[in-house]
């Protein structure tokens, strides 16, 4: 998906990343981020006018969780989305967690398929 929407929405992801990836034979690494100003996150501006808007900001703390690879090559770009999708979502919480100084839940097992 890409990008960081207000409410640390996780929006849908698109099945064509992940079929670019099977093609490539690459893996996927999931990220979610949790920014400590509501102002850092993405609306309907330009990407560029978003960047500005961060760069001026004096002050952003943020938590990011990265997540075990995930192996493209097991599922439908189709299953895989959604399975990614879900992936960040708890990634997102977890970062939330820590940026709020709340305790961090345990992740999940790897969706890598291994």
């Amino acid at each position: 998906e890409g990008t960081a929407f207000p409410g640390d929405e996780v929006r849908e992801f698109k099945p064509r990343a992940f079929k670019a990836a099977q093609r490539a034979g690459s893996e996927m690494i999931p990220m979610g981020i949790a920014y400590g100003d509501p102002t850092a996150y993405y609306t309907t501006e330009s990407f560029m006018a978003h960047m500005k808007r961060i760069a001026c900001l004096k002050r952003l703390r943020v938590a990011v969780e990265i997540g075990e690879p995930l192996v493209v090559d097991r599922e439908s770009p189709v299953e895989l989305k959604d399975h990614a999708r879900e992936r960040v979502e708890e990634l997102v919480m977890r970062a939330r967690s820590r940026l709020e100084g709340r305790p961090v839940m345990q992740p999940t097992p790897s969706l890598a398929g291994g």
